[in-house]
Order: C-alpha cells, then sequence, then structure tokens
C-alpha cells in the first residue's frame, strides 16, 4: 500500500509531469527522498485515523483533514521563509512532521469514545 501510494504521489498532477512512475525507484527519483519520508509518515498516520464507529470516524475524517490542512499551510509558509532566510535550524522535514503529529493526542480520546458510545 505504501509503495502503491508514493506512485500515485508521484504521478499526480502536482507534479505536472506527463511521463507516469511505474516503479518505486522512479518514484523516490521523483518526488526526492526527503519528501518521500514525509509521505510515508503521513500515510501511515492516516491509517491510524479509522473507526468502526461513525461518528468517531467523522470526527477521525475532520481531524485527519485539519491536521493536512496545517501541514500544507506550515510547508507553505516554511518554503516563502527559506527564500529569504537560508541559516535556520528548522527543516522542512522536522516542521513536516511536527505539523502531521500536533493533534495525535485526539487519538486516544476519540478511542475512549469509541469503547463508551
Amino acid at each position: 500500500a505504501l509503495a502503491l501510494g508514493m506512485i500515485k504521489v508521484a504521478n499526480s498532477a502536482l507534479l505536472g509531469r506527463n511521463v507516469k512512475v511505474e516503479t518505486v525507484s522512479q518514484a523516490v527519483t521523483r518526488i526526492g527522498l526527503t519528501q518521500i519520508k514525509s509521505i510515508s509518515t503521513a500515510m501511515a498516520l492516516k491509517q491510524v485515523f479509522v473507526s468502526e464507529n461513525e461518528v468517531v470516524a467523522a470526527y477521525m475524517q475532520k481531524s485527519w483533514h485539519k491536521t493536512i490542512d496545517i501541514a500544507s499551510v506550515a510547508i507553505s509558509l516554511m518554503s516563502l521563509y527559506l527564500k529569504d532566510n537560508k541559516h535556520t535550524s528548522l527543516t522542512l522535514d522536522t516542521l513536516t512532521l511536527a505539523s502531521l503529529v500536533h493533534n495525535i493526542g485526539v487519538l486516544p480520546i476519540l478511542t475512549e469514545a469509541e469503547q463508551h458510545p
């Protein structure tokens, strides 16, 4: 599933390439190893935000979408910041991870809610 996800991202319109990627090696070449790490972290986290309870699943999905929105904004702002400020100890990789896990505490709360319908 992870390999298929990487290939799907590499072939996405966001990267704007006409030639389709068919292997993980090609996906890594197109996307870059640093971004592959961030994407794989996001894909792994997304698999945790699931529930069989309809109400809890809706909250988890909403929380996941909010997390992706926050990560996207954080990465965009950091990219703009780095254009003028090359010397910073914060990297895009670290910022991506931090923004993806910023709301991880919601998982045990929602999991507990699932146990007590």
